[in-house]
């Protein structure tokens, strides 16, 4: 079942947005999705920086984790940042 997965980071937004782009280059992934990630998207709001994900599976998700969550951790993400995640029952795709 697809998961969504929503992450706020509170901070100073500039801060946070750097971290952001540092772990996705380190991780590479602006040339290729991960194995599983359905939709990703990600920018500034009023307390910091948003990630809101959608996942095939809640194990795709974990198995890219496994490589995230270090990077993230080395790049100055807090490690105590901990996504929500829910079950996804319905989707409405646009044009």
């Amino acid at each position: 079942m697809a998961i969504g997965m929503i992450l706020e980071l509170h901070g100073d937004t500039d801060a946070l947005r750097k971290i952001y782009n540092a772990i996705n280059a380190e991780l590479n992934v602006a040339g290729a999705a991960p194995a599983g990630l359905i939709s990703h998207v990600a920018g500034p709001i009023p307390s910091g920086w948003r990630i809101v994900d959608v996942w095939q599976s809640k194990a795709a998700f974990d198995a890219f984790g496994t490589r995230l969550f270090p990077v993230a951790a080395k790049l100055g993400m807090s490690p105590d940042t901990q996504p929500d995640i829910w079950e996804i029952e319905s989707t409405i795709k646009g044009a």
